[in-house]
């Protein structure tokens, strides 16, 4: 014991490092297991989020287009594929494609000529009073009805387009018909013979036969029978078509702006006949062959321009604010929401981009022919149909009348049309002082700046 205490006293500094030495084995491995766990986990945190980073990365939205034709988007969160990516580009393509046609033909129905009534007053009238006085009352005659013949007045013109007419004058053929069996009745009692029953009913089959005969030779005239009354607006005695010489005062320039547009708006709707009364050739039929054979009614709701306008000229006259129609104008390439609260459509009534009319008109039609009509209509302008009533037709009572329909069973149909106006279709013919009543922008004339230089 002695001799191990004498050689570590003799080598103390080896006995230390040994020491030293022996401690640090269970210390070293009790800190290195501690680092080795933070590591681990530091590690592991850093694995899954590069993970994570990837998952997402691996994972790609597929959508197609939302058209706005009602349907909804197709979309899909998957992997990367290459047939997906295939069918989805090619589904977008295509539905660019169709919105693209859409587009082509709302612009080719813009670029429709909108004949004037009267040339020069719209959208600036002469500021010249005696012009401008002469361009409106010139409006009202335009609009005046200039009986049953007429062709010349705006609404004579519509008839002409729609190829329509009235039957035979009743006092004409029933003068006709008098003489008739006149001729007859001298002719059997001529010959020496009393005038039998037998001979009277033969009369009477002649002059049905002759009468009938009247009545298809004007249907095969025309392609639909039309009257003046058929036209109707408003019970307001200021609305056209007007009776000659009893409008009795010189027009608003703005009203004349409306009895314009009201135009456009029917000149439209019986397009749609005409194109329903066209055969496979695009011909007009007569009335035996045609889908809508008589137009009873036609009834459009009064614009909003005229009562805007009131109002604001009263809110002026009261010291307030003239009243603006609650529209935002926006670019063209705008979506709108459907809210079919307002219409069975979804279209929104009042806009910056379009506006909407609604039309009643009231038909008889060959009942098996109606598919023709809706079609027709839905493919004229921008119109749908948002409402439809049917009723049985007394034939015998029209035929009575005169109204020859041929052989077609027909039904009298009165449908709700909403009419779609794409504003800039004629915003360069809308007057400043309507623009501003509907918060149209008005463009303001360039001021002339004098070159000093």
């Amino acid at each position: 014991m002695n001799a191990i205490l004498s050689w570590a006293k003799s080598n103390l500094v080896i006995v230390i490092l040994m020491a030293v030495a022996i401690v640090a084995l269970p210390v070293g491995w009790f800190f290195s297991s501690g680092m080795n766990k933070n590591l681990r986990e530091s590690r592991t945190n850093q694995v899954q989020g590069a993970k994570s980073q990837l998952d997402n990365v691996s994972q790609v939205e597929y959508s197609d287009i939302n058209d706005g034709f009602g349907g909804q988007p197709v979309s899909l969160s998957s992997a990367p594929h290459d047939q997906l990516t295939q069918v989805f580009a090619q589904r977008r393509q295509q539905q660019e494609q169709e919105i693209r046609k859409v587009v082509e033909a709302v612009q080719v129905i813009g670029h429709e000529s909108r004949d004037m009534l009267v040339d020069g007053l719209f959208p600036k009238a002469p500021e010249d009073v005696t012009q401008r006085n002469s361009l409106l009352n010139q409006m009202v005659k335009e609009l005046e009805w200039r009986g049953a013949n007429d062709r010349t007045s705006a609404y004579g013109r519509l008839l002409s387009m729609v190829r329509a007419g009235t039957p035979p004058d009743g006092a004409m053929l029933g003068e006709r018909l008098n003489d008739l069996k006149a001729t007859e009745t001298t002719r059997i009692q001529q010959s020496g013979n009393q005038l039998t029953p037998d001979d009277e009913d033969a009369i009477a089959d002649k002059l049905i036969g002759v009468r009938l005969g009247q009545y298809k030779l004007r249907a095969d005239e025309l392609s639909t029978y039309m009257q003046q009354d058929a036209f109707l607006y408003t019970n307001d005695a200021r609305v056209p078509p007007f009776a000659p010489n009893t409008y009795g005062r010189i027009p608003k320039y703005e009203e004349c702006f409306v009895w314009q547009y009201d135009y456009w708006i029917l000149r439209d709707v019986l397009r749609a006949v005409v194109k329903a009364n066209s055969n496979e050739n695009g011909e007009p039929t007569s009335v035996p062959d045609s889908t809508v054979k008589r137009i009873t009614r036609v009834l459009q709701n009064r614009s909003d321009y005229l009562t805007l306008i009131e109002k604001a000229e009263a809110d002026k006259a009261n010291g307030q604010a003239g009243s603006m129609m609650e529209i935002t104008f926006g670019l063209e390439s705008e979506q709108l929401e459907p809210d079919y609260t307002e219409s069975v459509s979804g279209r929104v009534l009042s806009n910056g981009l379009y506006e909407t009319r609604l039309v009643d008109i009231t038909v008889i039609a060959s009942f098996a022919k109606l598919p023709k009509l809706f079609e027709a209509i839905n493919t004229t302008g921008i119109m749908s149909i948002v409402g439809m009533q049917m009723e049985a037709v007394d034939i015998e009572k029209d035929l009575n009348q005169g109204f020859y329909y041929g052989d077609e069973y027909v039904v009298q149909v009165e449908l709700n049309i909403e009419v779609v106006y794409q504003r800039s279709w004629f915003s360069q013919y809308i007057p400043d002082s309507i623009k501003e009543v509907i918060g149209m922008p008005v463009e303001k004339p360039e001021e002339n700046f004098e070159d000093i230089g």
